[in-house]
């Protein structure tokens, strides 16, 4: 990996294996929870077992503000991966892919330093040739947890959210596929047509200010320049569509509610149907990666030990 910019340091432990300290990968992660409630949550919740997936020492210097030496954790490769695979951040997917070729290389070290045995071809287990080397236990929890958020988006029904799940888990490298019955494949997605605010689709696509909050002013601006809408601030509607944003607008009055001089207040939604269209896609989800960018802190460059 001479030529790879190392992002969070890879050491090895007495027998040799390859860990990583939790707190460098909590500072590269950007989590926004404390170091100590952070890692002690995921543990209990992920059922990380100690000795096994990550050794604790009470040897990390003097606390500076007294009382007993802070806690260090040292993880496996394999809890690092999960751990950053959970977050679900630009960060979180570098951080994880930044392991598997630290795994790699570590493997490729040692089969480097061990003599050349001929040995019987060996056949891939499903877990190695589907899902990417992880424990089913731990695909089955991740794939659960995108179906339930997957829920959340307005309009998605559970098949959809099935199969939206499917789709994800293909990102991450895990084959579902192959593995499920053509049925689970084939299931019926009525469409619910949702209307959209620009609020939420700010948050759907983590289009947010730098105190944390959707930013509806950033999307009408982009709408705006992808041709969907334009500004029109002395009329009813702040916003207008144009004629190619008008097949997926949708314009109410909201009830109980006036302007000077009587007239009602009208809002505009989008409908979800919006989202399909590749343009807007591309558009969003780099604002989206911007946004966060800007809010992470720089990226760590470290070299392997």
């Amino acid at each position: 990996m001479s030529d790879t910019t190392h992002l969070i340091p890879v050491q090895r432990n007495a027998e040799g294996e390859a860990t990583v300290n939790a707190r460098d990968l909590h500072v590269f992660l950007g989590v926004g929870k404390v170091f100590r409630a952070w890692i002690q949550e995921r543990i209990a919740l992920f059922g990380f077992i100690e000795n096994q997936d990550f050794i604790v020492s009470s040897e990390f210097g003097r606390n500076p503000q007294g009382g007993r030496p802070a806690k260090d954790y040292h993880l496996t490769l394999d809890m690092a991966k999960e751990l950053a695979m959970i977050e679900r951040t630009p960060r979180g997917k570098e951080a994880r892919q930044y392991f598997i070729a630290c795994e790699k290389e570590y493997r490729r070290l040692r089969a480097d330093s061990v003599p050349v045995v001929p040995t019987p071809k060996k056949i891939q287990t499903l877990s190695e040739r589907y899902l990417n080397g992880l424990p089913h236990e731990t695909v089955l929890a991740e794939f659960k947890l995108l179906i339930e958020l997957n829920q959340f988006s307005p309009g998605m029904d559970k098949n959809q959210a099935f199969l939206g799940a499917v789709g994800q888990m293909e990102m991450m490298g895990v084959q579902l596929r192959s593995l499920l019955a053509p049925q689970a494949l084939a299931l019926e997605s009525p469409h619910h047509c949702a209307e959209l605010r620009p609020t939420d689709l700010a948050r759907r696509f983590g289009i947010l200010r730098r105190d944390g909050k959707e930013d509806p002013a950033a999307v009408n601006r982009l709408l705006a320049d992808l041709g969907y809408q334009t500004h029109t601030p002395k009329e009813t509607l702040a916003w207008t569509p144009t004629e190619k944003g008008w097949p997926f607008a949708v314009v109410k009055d909201v009830p109980r509610a006036t302007v000077q001089g009587g007239r009602p207040v009208r809002q505009m939604f989008w409908k979800d149907g919006l989202l399909e269209k590749i343009d807007i896609q591309d558009a969003f989800v780099r604002m989206g990666c911007l946004r966060m960018q800007q809010k992470t802190s720089p990226q760590i460059s470290l070299e392997l030990h």
